[in-house]
């Protein structure tokens, strides 16, 4: 398959990222929220308002570490200029 990946599978690919590691008590978190925040200008302001409303809805941010990266990841995609989420 030659086939280039378009603009709406990057979206869905980001965000099925975002969404396995969201909670989960794992290496992925850091690993995901960096290479989110590295590629923000790959994800579309839509994309971006989804990730900070799910970590906002989110019950369960996984341990403490993981609950810091995650805040992290939402003020940076909110516009803060802080990126203490990044691991």
């Amino acid at each position: 398959m030659s086939e280039k990946v378009n603009a709406l599978d990057t979206q869905l690919l980001y965000i099925a990222a975002f969404r396995y590691a969201l909670g989960r008590q794992s290496y992925i978190v850091p690993t995901i929220a960096n290479v989110i925040m590295e590629n923000r200008d790959l994800l579309t302001d839509e994309t971006a308002a989804l990730m900070v409303r799910e970590i906002n809805e989110c019950k369960y941010l996984g341990m403490e570490i993981d609950a810091q990266v995650w805040v992290g990841l939402a003020k940076f995609l909110s516009g803060g200029d802080d990126d203490e989420g990044r691991a």
